[in-house]
C-alpha cells in the first residue's frame, strides 16, 4: 500500500517513483503477451503498429518503430511465419506492399488486450473530470517529453558513431 504524500515534494517524489513503476508493469504484460504469442517483443511492437495503422509500408512501418529497413524486413518474414501479417500489394501503386494484421493476429491481440482495456475503461470512470482533464494533460505532456529526448538520445549515438545523418525514426518512447 502506498503512503498518502503529507506535501508537494513527497507527492512529487511518490509519483515520480510511481512513473518506473508503473513502465515495468507495462513490460511485464508486453513480455507476457509476446510469450503467448509466440514472437518477440520487437515483433510484438510491430504487430501493435501494424494493428493501430490498420494498413502500412513496411518503410511506415520501420520509421513507426524506430527500425532500420533490413531489420523490420526481418521482422515482418517473422511476423508471416506466425501467422500474424500479410504482405498486400498497394491498389494505387502496384509496386508497393502494403501490411495488414490478419485475422489470426487480431484474435490473439483481442484476447489478450480486451480485457485490459475493459479494465483501463472501468478503473478511469471512477475518476471525475477534472481528474480525467489533468491525467489527459499529464499523458499528452509525458509522451512529447519522451519522444524529445528518444531523438535527443539518437541523436548522441549518431554523433558518437561519428555521422551526422538526419534521423528519420519518429518513435517516441509512449
Amino acid at each position: 500500500m502506498i503512503r498518502k504524500p503529507n506535501n508537494r515534494q513527497e507527492l512529487v517524489q511518490s509519483l515520480s517513483a510511481l512513473i518506473p513503476a508503473a513502465q515495468t508493469e507495462t513490460h511485464a504484460v508486453d513480455e507476457a503477451a509476446a510469450n503467448r504469442l509466440r514472437i518477440n517483443r520487437t515483433d510484438l511492437r510491430c504487430l501493435g503498429a501494424v494493428l493501430e495503422q490498420g494498413s502500412v509500408s513496411a518503410s511506415r512501418l520501420a520509421e513507426i518503430v524506430g527500425l532500420t529497413r533490413g531489420a523490420m524486413t526481418t521482422a515482418l518474414d517473422r511476423l508471416e511465419r506466425a501467422g500474424f501479417v500479410r504482405r498486400i500489394r498497394d491498389r494505387q501503386d502496384r509496386r508497393s506492399i502494403k501490411i495488414e494484421a490478419t485475422p489470426a493476429a487480431k484474435k490473439g491481440v483481442h484476447a489478450i488486450w480486451q480485457p485490459i482495456r475493459a479494465d483501463g475503461l472501468d478503473l478511469l470512470k471512477t475518476y471525475s473530470d477534472a481528474e480525467l482533464e489533468l491525467l489527459l494533460r499529464f499523458f499528452t505532456d509525458y509522451c512529447a517529453l519522451h519522444r524529445a529526448h528518444a531523438g535527443r538520445i539518437r541523436r548522441m549515438r549518431r554523433k558518437s558513431r561519428g555521422t551526422d545523418r538526419p534521423e528519420t525514426s519518429t518513435l517516441g518512447l509512449c
